[in-house]
């Protein structure tokens, strides 16, 4: 028999995650409508998300699989706080370099978000019975939901008086709230029969496989054309001017 998931600290936990996740993105749009100010870039940043969510899907489920999904979570929480403190550090670079660094961290971010969903399904199934599993997948859609209307109602209505780089240190500082929190959940254990040998060769091999089927299905060619026939406007602040907002 299964032992049930503790209810208030999984979802203590995994609410603040989601919650943080809701404030970065929109806090990630404003930052490039300020300090970039182009369609462009605004357009690639909004849907890198999608694009690796695609591209990745495959791999990362064998790998969670295959994996203790606790530790996945532990880490993808652990990280995702780190790369939130990130980009203010970069405020102060030339625009060339804020945009490719922005991206890189966003590329991080999506990946690392895509390993967290995988890992919360997997860690439900392995510890609830199974009974249960539907209805606690339907609390923590539901979850999902509030948490998403939560942040961007947070980000709109503070918008006039606080700065950005403030809504990113708020998540960094739910993700480790939430670290904290979801050291009171059990570990799960990975059935042995479900651990086939793993290499990176088998990675490489599903990351290719799901990138073909993006092509195939010429998501990518949308998605790059939704990019670059958008013409840039001027930039109405540079990276550098953050030094004069305030914190």
């Amino acid at each position: 028999m299964k032992k049930e998931i503790p209810t208030l600290p999984f979802n203590s936990s995994q609410g603040m995650i989601m919650l943080a996740a809701s404030i970065y993105s929109v806090a990630l749009s404003f930052i490039v409508q300020e300090y970039v100010s182009s369609p462009a870039v605004n357009s690639l940043v909004n849907n890198i998300s999608v694009a690796v969510s695609v591209a990745f899907a495959l791999a990362i489920g064998s790998f969670v699989d295959q994996h203790g999904a606790w530790r996945i979570l532990f880490f993808t929480t652990l990280l995702s706080g780190i790369a939130c403190l990130l980009p203010p550090l970069i405020f102060d670079l030339d625009k060339v370099a804020f945009i490719g660094v922005l991206i890189v961290v966003d590329i991080v971010i999506s990946i690392i978000s895509e390993f967290d969903n995988a890992a919360r399904t997997v860690y439900i199934v392995r510890k609830e019975n199974r009974e249960a599993i539907p209805l606690v997948q339907q609390g923590i859609s539901s979850l999902n939901s509030i948490s998403s209307i939560v942040g961007y109602l947070l980000v709109f209505v503070t918008l006039s008086f606080v700065a950005l780089p403030n809504y990113l240190y708020l998540c960094a500082a739910l993700y480790l709230l939430a670290l904290l929190i979801w050291l009171r959940v059990p570990a799960d254990q990975v059935v042995a029969s479900a651990q086939p040998s793993f290499s990176f060769s088998i990675l490489a091999r599903d990351i290719r496989e799901s990138v073909s089927i993006v092509f195939k299905n010429s998501i990518a060619l949308i998605f790059a054309a939704e990019v670059f026939f958008y013409l840039p406007e001027p930039a109405g602040h540079e990276p550098g001017d953050s030094k004069n907002r305030p914190l």
